[in-house]
């Protein structure tokens, strides 16, 4: 947060443990509140297809 230069007293903990959120109401009412109430200009996330879709890197063919 230093590094961004985001003040201590401006994090916002949501008790969502990392890598554990569940796609349920619970979650996205405390997601969408924090949003309609800070209304950013930008929100980074990741991929969720990163979490949908699985490879196996070793896996991959050969048909390029």
């Amino acid at each position: 947060m230093q590094t961004l230069g985001i003040r201590g007293e401006d994090n916002i903990y949501l008790h969502l443990r990392d890598g554990a959120r569940e796609n349920n109401m619970e979650v996205i009412e405390k997601l969408v509140y924090q949003v309609r109430k800070f209304r950013p200009e930008i929100i980074i996330t990741h991929n969720p297809e990163d979490m949908i879709i699985r490879w196996n890197k070793n896996e991959i063919s050969n048909s390029h």
